[in-house]
């Protein structure tokens, strides 16, 4: 029993670090504003073609989304959203769309979409709780000329050289906290140990006196024999 408990505590020492570096992994996931797609197909040509890679800006509250026709003057967001929200067996994860009207619907907004490529509006309808976010900006490898940026490039480098710097401390404050739970367990588990080892010494001595204790016990046990 003290072996297998000695294996566990000895198992804590050396894994808590680690878990605690990936249990810090997810703070550093919920600081995630952006992803970043590669397109399939020319629906949305020539806005997104197929090869571009499209940053994702992550917003899921369709208050802040504006929607309106491609050719008015506040044409609307092109949003991206789960594609079970279209088809029930679909072949990519997501799709995107033009968000052309938006409208509440059972307490929640609601989009109609429609590709830039197609003159009329898609079949289904958008809801809210479908959204992954909205486009803000589209890079075109085989193409430069046709580069939309929409955000200054070296501030976005800049923001992920800052994200990287933010995962790397985050990844050695989980391994000191490990180190330290580590050590301040192992310490426990030593003071237990000898505290344990002293109270077997002790119950060891009275259950087995020296030896001139027991040869006097056993003088006088004779002397009340003769006397007797």
């Amino acid at each position: 029993m003290r072996r297998i408990l000695r294996t566990r505590l000895t198992m804590a020492v050396f894994l808590s670090p680690i878990f605690l570096a990936i249990a810090t992994a997810p703070a550093e996931a919920f600081r995630t504003e952006y992803l970043y797609l590669t397109s399939r197909g020319n629906d949305m040509a020539p806005s997104i073609c197929d090869g571009d890679t499209v940053k994702v800006k992550i917003c899921t509250n369709g208050t802040l989304i504006q929607a309106g026709p491609k050719n008015s003057t506040h044409p609307g967001d092109i949003i991206v959203y789960c594609a079970g929200a279209a088809v029930a067996v679909p072949k990519y994860m997501w799709m995107c769309g033009r968000a052309v009207n938006k409208y509440r619907k059972d307490g929640e907004w609601c989009f109609k979409t429609q590709l830039d490529s197609s003159p009329e509006p898609d079949a289904w309808e958008v809801s809210e709780h479908y959204l992954l976010g909205v486009v803000v900006e589209v890079t075109r490898e085989a193409n430069p000329q046709n580069y939309q940026p929409t955000s200054d490039q070296s501030s976005d480098e800049d923001i992920e050289g800052l994200n990287v710097l933010a995962l790397v401390v985050d990844l050695f404050t989980g391994i000191l906290i490990g180190a330290v739970i580590g050590a301040a367990v192992a310490k426990a588990y030593s003071t237990r140990k000898n505290r344990l080892a002293s109270e077997r010494a002790w119950s060891v001595q009275v259950l087995h006196p020296p030896l001139n204790v027991l040869r006097w016990q056993s003088s006088a046990h004779c002397a009340n024999v003769l006397l007797w």
